[in-house]
């Protein structure tokens, strides 16, 4: 059996997601300067490794939170797009 599409389409000899830069999306730098600048005024007067472990910890969390919310989102669109599917298709 063939390779399936959706594989095909996903890592055709790369990883698609090496194609996302997000880095050099202007609204991502806009969004990152202003996380940076409220770690500032947050850390304010700590020491480096408080800074570093209060800075890891909040990453941690926030990341997860924007993780989970992209990973249900998606997974609604993907049953979304699947039903359109199947509906075109029996059409």
């Amino acid at each position: 059996m063939d390779k399936s599409i959706i594989l095909e389409l996903a890592f055709n000899g790369t990883n698609y997601a090496e194609t996302v830069k997000i880095t050099e999306i202007a609204e991502f730098k806009e969004d990152y300067d202003k996380f940076d600048e409220i770690c500032d005024k947050l850390c304010e007067g700590m020491s480096k490794d408080e800074k570093h472990k209060i800075l890891w910890d909040l990453e941690l969390a926030v990341f997860g939170m924007g993780s989970v919310y992209s990973k249900e989102y998606f997974k609604a669109g993907f049953k979304l797009g699947l039903t359109i599917a199947a509906q075109n298709f029996l059409e």
